[in-house]
């Protein structure tokens, strides 16, 4: 079976959120630009670097609020729009048990955490349109079709691809040679205008049960355990307006919501060469997710009582639509990440910390699909995706007793090689009282440049083959967070 799926970029593209994690914990490690490889006793270690638990001298526990502020403005054809959106999030929370070791053992102490961690978002929108003359436009939708068209997978009785939908849309008809356009022609005129938009929403989240060990004040060892939660749902609208045609209007509708979970482990040491320096090593393992998706696609003819002849005489066309319903389950696997860091302590008096991340996004796989051929999304993540290295670095400074400043950046690479690399800076303050009692605010921007987003790609060879690709529009995507962190030691 074919799957409904606008293209393979669209399950790859599910594997590819699912395989996106940025900064993600508490205020304090967040404004720090996430760098927390080779430090401890924070929440956040459990799923970064369990070996931090082990830093704990008593017990603790934390919860992080904040609040979201997302914006995509879109240059097409050289006009621009901006849409913008905002929700409340609750990045991390958890609790950690410590114990003392034994008298005059080389274990000082035992950690054990429990922690809920929010690591990435999806909430956006995007919208772009052009009404320019024809000629800007060198495709369309209809090459879009004809690149998935398969003479030997046609049967629009029973529809479960993009050409028989259109078919049965009354967009194109069959004969030998092919596809081609209702009036005739294998091509209708290229649009007069374009209209996309497509609003997303969901993230990633993990339950992380972790234990660490602190031997000797010297190296600290620990494993975790990650529970993952990935939620994704996509509404995608385009349609394509021609002037003098019989089909007056296409339009696309896509609706996808997915929801996965998955399991992986997490293992790091922290070892501490001089009292001011610790380095830090952790990896996570590939997660391997089973997942179930609903998908719904409407392709609409909208023509203007245009009269078309059948083998059973005229009928006249106006608003014509199929709609096809599609359940699915399947698993995917997404990269490891390993992990190295190094912290300097100046005293009492502050800390820079650094980590550096490496993700090898070709190694994401999609698998045992109900009836879903994917050999073609797992040949374009080998020819699209890479390794990529992710860096990170922070700063905090202690400026009372009681008192801290924090600053951090981190940059992510894009894992296809084409620009969109982002960028995060931070920076927030810290509160801690005499009996235990912390608090935390931390304020982000991220942004995101030259992301190319096309509404549609066309399939090889048929791409090549007339040298035709899909509108382009370029994105730049920013976002913005307002953090706060409140827990106690005990």
């Amino acid at each position: 079976m074919t799957t409904l799926l606008a293209s393979a970029q669209s399950y790859v593209e599910i594997v590819e959120k699912a395989s996106n994690t940025e900064i993600s914990g508490t205020a304090r490690i967040q404004a720090m630009g996430g760098a927390q490889t080779s430090l401890g006793a924070d929440i956040s270690s459990g799923f970064s670097n369990p070996a931090g638990i082990g830093f704990y001298n008593n017990k603790s526990f934390a919860v992080t609020a904040g609040l979201n502020f997302v914006n995509a403005k879109s240059d097409f054809y050289n006009n621009r729009n901006s849409e913008s959106d905002f929700r409340f999030n609750t990045p991390a929370l958890g609790i950690i048990f410590q114990n003392d070791g034994k008298d005059n053992s080389i274990i000082k102490s035992k950690g054990f955490g429990l922690t809920i961690t929010n690591t990435s978002y999806f909430d956006n929108s995007i919208r772009y349109n052009a009404s320019n003359p024809s000629q800007d436009f060198s495709s369309d939708f209809f090459d879009y079709i004809y690149s998935l068209y398969d003479a030997n997978n046609f049967n629009p009785d029973f529809p479960s691809n993009l050409p028989e939908q259109a078919y049965n849309a009354f967009l194109v008809e069959e004969d030998a040679l092919g596809l081609y356009y209702i009036e005739g022609d294998d091509y209708p005129p290229l649009p007069n205008a374009i209209d996309y938009s497509k609003d997303i929403e969901g993230g990633n989240s993990a339950l992380n049960v972790a234990y660490g060990i602190n031997i000797n004040d010297r190296v600290y060892l620990g494993a975790g355990l990650n529970l993952h939660f990935y939620d994704y749902t996509v509404e995608t609208f385009y349609s394509e307006f021609r002037n003098n045609a019989a089909l007056e209007r296409m339009n696309y509708l896509q609706y996808v919501d997915v929801s996965a979970a998955g399991v992986s482990g997490t293992f790091g040491i922290i070892a501490r060469p001089l009292n001011q320096l610790t380095v830090g090593l952790s990896y996570q393992t590939r997660t391997s997710y089973r997942a179930t998706d609903y998908a719904e696609v409407v392709v609409e003819g909208i023509f203007n009582n245009y009269e078309y002849e059948t083998t059973d005489g005229s009928i006249f066309l106006n608003n014509e639509s199929s709609l096809v319903r599609y359940e699915s389950e399947y698993s995917f696997t997404t990269p490891g990440k390993l992990r190295l860091g190094a912290t300097y302590l100046f005293g009492k008096r502050g800390l820079v910390s650094f980590d550096a991340e490496h993700v090898n996004y070709s190694g994401m796989k999609l698998r045992n699909g109900t009836g879903i051929d994917f050999s073609g999304d797992n040949q374009f993540i080998d020819d699209n995706y890479d390794n990529v290295w992710n860096y990170r670095v922070g700063a905090e400074f202690r400026l009372t007793k009681l008192f801290y400043l924090r600053g951090g950046y981190a940059t992510y690479a894009c894992p296809k090689n084409l620009n969109g690399d982002k960028f995060i800076y931070s920076g927030g303050v810290g509160f801690r009282t005499k009996n235990g009692l912390f608090f935390d605010l931390t304020y982000l921007y991220k942004t995101e440049s030259d992301i190319q987003d096309s509404p549609f790609t066309i399939a090889e060879p048929y791409s090549s083959d007339i040298q035709a690709f899909a509108p382009s529009a370029n994105i730049k995507q920013q976002a913005s967070s307002v953090l706060f962190t409140f827990g106690k030691s005990f």
